[in-house]
């Protein structure tokens, strides 16, 4: 140290020494917990944390709570009806319910209508609330989860919540879609060209290979009988079709983006027709990477490169 930085006396020889400049000085002990080290601009001393703590928002976005009863918001999905004001579909863990919330404006701010639709599945937890909503050309959501077949309250199956109004009040239509046991797990939703849904999930319990299976629905409620096509099979219960994510491509055919879990790599199935019930086209995208897939398509379709060898799954 220069004797120019001891020209205004605040350091003496006193000071500098290696017994007075230690860890225990340093960290200006004598506080008591939950007091802030703060500066009256000549000195340090402590003062009293402040009650609350205001969140930073650089970017001046609006941020709204829209349900704040119990565990709620889980593995949400959002779309934007035809009066341009998005409605939310999510889980709520506290009461293993499906909810939907339709905003009161583009902004969502204000009280949101909040609506219980269904019981979802619950077992086991982290795949309960996968949801996902698209709005149809009647301005009518529809939504896709796991939930429980009728009178077997352990038998988890991918099931479609039809809307009777724009804010999904009121009673839905409520289909089972797919029955067969532990199914509807990671459901992604979109309209085909005709209007009517066509859902991607994933299929197969401890007996079966898990796979990633597609349904087409039969009309716009999805109702009836539903074409289902298992899209890609694993070895093993592990198996494929984990995150699932759906689009519509500019020719009208589905695309999937997809976790396969054996090998765990990124997949993208492109459909042959709007069913996906033929020859599937699967490439895989990259490797040792891949959960919580999202897909989203250009004007022309797939902007999606594979690095790896593509085939096709018949």
């Amino acid at each position: 140290m220069g004797t120019s930085q001891l020209t205004d006396n605040s350091v003496t020889t006193a000071k500098v020494t290696s017994a007075s400049i230690t860890k225990p000085k340093l960290s200006a002990g004598g506080g008591t917990a939950g007091q802030l080290l703060g500066t009256d601009g000549s000195n340090l001393q402590w003062v009293a944390s402040p009650a609350t703590v205001t969140p930073i928002n650089p970017l001046g976005n609006t941020i709204t709570t829209l349900d704040a009863t119990g565990t709620v918001g889980i593995n949400s999905a959002i779309a934007l009806g035809t009066d341009g004001v998005p409605v939310v579909s999510y889980g709520d863990a506290t009461s293993g319910t499906l909810k939907v919330a339709k905003c009161a404006n583009a902004a969502c701010t204000g009280t949101s209508a909040l609506t219980v639709v269904d019981t979802i599945c619950n077992s086991p937890t982290y795949y309960a609330a996968f949801t996902s909503i698209a709005v149809g050309v009647d301005g009518l959501p529809v939504v896709s989860y796991a939930g429980y077949a009728p009178g077997t309250p352990t038998n988890c199956v991918l099931k479609v919540a039809k809307c009777a109004n724009a804010a999904c009040t009121g009673s839905a239509t409520i289909s089972t879609v797919d029955a067969n046991s532990i199914t509807g797990l990671y459901s992604s939703i979109t309209l085909g060209a005709d209007g009517v849904p066509v859902i991607s999930y994933r299929a197969g319990n401890a007996g079966t290979p898990g796979r990633l299976n597609v349904a087409k629905c039969a009309n716009t409620s999805c109702t009836g009988a539903s074409t289902i096509t298992s899209v890609d099979i694993g070895v093993s219960s592990t198996g494929v079709g984990l995150f699932s994510s759906i689009a519509l491509g500019a020719d009208g055919l589905p695309v999937i983006g997809y976790y396969d879990q054996e090998a765990n790599r990124v997949k993208v199935a492109k459909c042959a027709n709007a069913a996906c019930s033929g020859g599937t086209s699967i490439a895989i995208v990259e490797s040792n990477v891949g959960d919580h897939v999202s897909l989203a398509l250009g004007p022309t379709g797939c902007r999606c490169l594979p690095i790896a060898t593509t085939s096709t799954l018949r």
